[in-house]
């Protein structure tokens, strides 16, 4: 397994030390191989969490790989990187069955913001593209981008400032990323794309430290992604859909 494997498979266990980490975020974000492989790893801890108990995936697995002996943690992420390379031959032998397991659009839309955001939240004079001092233009911008009338929450008794905004792009379609800035932490985001499909409820996700809620209404899709928990999440979640 490489030095990339590890740290990723690490990363996707939440057991990185924070420098570790920022450079694993910075991996998945700008490199298509590393993200595919981050979230194959991922959907595999989950997967065998799910038909498995703990000792199941966590010990045992490494007797097979030649070398000295290995800590618990290692342990572990050599068996999900094992167990993943195990279920995509299935699923070549099994004719696609990987690709029904899939992320759908919307947790892709949720995946890939998240990684813009690892970058971006740690700018300082260039967090924005357009400050929120430029309020009129900011959301006639990115209003027209998006085809609706684009309307800014005000966040500030969550301990919220908003900065301004940014443009992304995700499958050729444009991104709004309003962004806020508070006390102590790295800024918070909201996005918002077009999103044809049906209605999707709440879902939230950890990324290492990032935080990341998202679900789709109305055509539209909505992410939040910062350094936050799930219950901050939810509160703010329902402050945005309102």
């Amino acid at each position: 397994m490489s030095d990339t494997e590890r740290l990723l498979v690490a990363y996707a266990d939440g057991e990185l030390k924070p420098e570790e980490q920022r450079h694993a975020e910075q991996l998945i974000a700008t490199d298509p191989r590393a993200r595919h492989m981050f979230e194959i790893y991922r959907h595999t801890g989950a997967m065998l969490r799910a038909a498995c108990g703990k000792s199941v995936y966590a010990d045992g697995v490494t007797e097979l790989l030649p070398g000295p002996p290995i800590g618990k943690t290692t342990r572990r992420r050599a068996s999900m990187a094992i167990a993943a390379s195990v279920l995509l031959a299935a699923a070549g032998a099994a004719g696609g069955w990987w690709y029904v397991s899939r992320p759908s659009d919307l947790d892709k839309l949720a995946q890939e913001v998240a990684g813009y955001h690892s970058v971006y939240s740690r700018e300082t004079r260039h967090l924005v593209e357009v400050p929120a001092e430029q309020m009129d233009d900011l959301t006639g911008w990115l209003g027209r981008r998006l085809e609706r009338r684009l309307i800014v929450p005000d966040l500030s008794d969550a301990g919220l400032r908003f900065a301004g905004a940014r443009m992304l792009v995700f499958d050729r379609r444009p991104v709004a990323a309003l962004l806020y800035v508070r006390n102590s932490g790295l800024p918070v985001a909201i996005c918002i794309t077009q999103s044809p499909g049906p209605s999707r409820p709440l879902k939230t996700e950890h990324y290492g430290m990032l935080g990341v809620a998202y679900w789709r209404e109305g055509g539209y899709a909505y992410v939040i992604v910062g350094e936050l928990g799930e219950a901050a999440l939810d509160h703010l979640a329902d402050r945005v859909s309102q």
